[in-house]
């Protein structure tokens, strides 16, 4: 199989040295994750309550940690239950099991007694074998108990992992996280051409019903059948708290930026993963993404060849589903003229707005208009403009979902689910950019 594997390589133009490093024996990859409770912040100042995962030496956080293996690794993943009785120890109801699916990852074993025997996962019921009470897809842990899960991460790509336990009400609570099982080749998400990259990010989606948190919070039943989100996430935080640095320490608890930083002509590899139980379009202003791949499968013909990548004006994410992307950034193909800084005073369908009092120049230009179409440059827009934001003349497009209501916190916006790309100058610094 390796020998195959070689030749179709290196007739797509892979070289064989990539290769071998692509197949470098694999290792055990071993994750210790904790299911606990928490808080997040929202732009808003509302507090929310929150289960998540978080790496069990460490703080609370969400989402979850990216798990990030290599193809081939043996993963197994430790977890231990610490979700608390909210009703406390005297009351009807007590604390959650908690269990991990694994989506698209095939043979995997659960075991309950620390590694010393392994069974094929499978569902739990709440009365013996009763369909009518299937309480979790997988093999849980039970309050305090940890338990461990392993499988071979047979094929690149980037994955989900979350509870399996009454997951309409878990995956809402936030106990979710990405994996990301990687080729081995630089710079390369799967063994197809086209999938070359500069640098990644990944972007969670998802929401969540506050009413919901607040009854879990309480010791109250969670409702299923009255769920109702109010806020839209990137990473974990609402907008323009997506717009801030990875670490700050107002966001204690959601260590994950969703900045978008490149320069022009670069390859943005964006792994978008989306949670909650609804549906959300993700459009990038400024140029289509490419989609190379959904749910860890890339889209190819033959799995050599990228040639059914798709460029579409917005991605559609269904729930639990995983897309990744191009994101590039090349005005003379993009808009037919060069933005780089030739000649600035020649025409460009740019129109600087005049000294004048209006409300609206704040509304039709904002704070991030430089005056100019011309990467690097800016222009006086006059007294009355709004202070200006890009110190540099670098450029911004937003990435945000297409549903309106999505857009905003509790029903105030701009808010909610959206993103922004910062297209930086060449040869400046480009805060957000590895």
């Amino acid at each position: 199989m390796r020998g195959v594997m070689k030749r179709m390589l290196t007739a797509a133009g892979v070289s064989v040295g990539m290769l071998l490093m692509a197949f470098t024996p694999a290792s055990a990859a071993v994750f210790n994750l904790t299911a606990d409770a928490g808080e997040i912040s929202m732009p808003d100042g509302a507090q929310i309550y929150m289960w998540s995962f978080r790496d069990s030496a460490g703080g609370f956080r969400y989402p979850g940690p990216v798990l990030d293996v290599l193809v081939g690794d043996t993963v197994t993943v430790n977890l231990t239950n610490a979700l608390p009785d909210m009703d406390g120890p005297s009351g009807p109801m007590s604390a959650d099991a908690v269990s991990l699916l694994f989506p698209g990852h095939e043979n995997v074993e659960f075991s309950s007694d620390g590694g010393v025997t392994w069974a094929p996962t499978g569902p739990a019921y709440t009365t013996g074998g009763s369909k009518e009470s299937l309480r979790s897809l997988a093999g849980e842990a039970a309050p305090g108990q940890t338990v461990s899960y392993r499988f071979v991460a047979a094929k690149p790509g980037t994955y989900t992992y979350y509870s399996g336990t009454y997951p309409h009400k878990h995956v809402d609570m936030g106990l979710v996280g990405a994996i990301i099982v990687r080729t081995g080749l630089p710079n390369q998400a799967y063994f197809t051409t086209g999938s070359n990259y500069d640098y990644e990010v990944v972007q969670f989606y998802s929401a969540v019903d506050p009413d919901q948190h607040k009854r879990i919070k309480a010791g109250l039943p969670y409702q299923n059948s009255a769920y109702l989100p109010q806020y839209w996430f990137v990473n974990g935080r609402a907008f323009p708290d997506t717009i801030a640095p990875d670490t700050v320490s107002y966001l204690p608890n959601q260590p994950m930026g969703a900045l978008l930083a490149l320069y022009p002509k670069e390859r943005l590899l964006v792994r978008m993963v989306t949670f909650d139980r609804d549906m959300h379009p993700l459009h990038s202003h400024g140029n289509h993404l490419m989609v190379l791949a959904r749910n860890g499968r890339p889209l190819s013909s033959d799995g050599v060849n990228g040639d059914l990548a798709i460029e579409e004006y917005t991605q559609t994410m269904h729930p639990g589903d995983t897309q990744d992307g191009i994101f590039t950034w090349d005005p003379p193909m993009n808009f037919g003229f060069d933005v780089y800084g030739g000649d600035v005073t020649q025409p460009v369908p740019v129109i600087v707005p005049p000294e004048h009092n209006s409300v609206n120049i704040n509304v039709g230009f904002g704070q991030l208009f430089s005056g100019t179409a011309y990467l690097g440059h800016k222009v006086d827009l006059g007294a009355d403009a709004p202070i200006n934001l890009n110190a540099m003349g670098e450029m911004y497009v937003p990435f945000h979902s297409h549903f309106e209501i999505e857009l905003q916190n509790e029903g105030v916006g701009p808010g909610g689910m959206l993103a922004v790309i910062m297209i930086c100058v060449p040869g400046k610094p480009c805060p957000g950019h590895p």
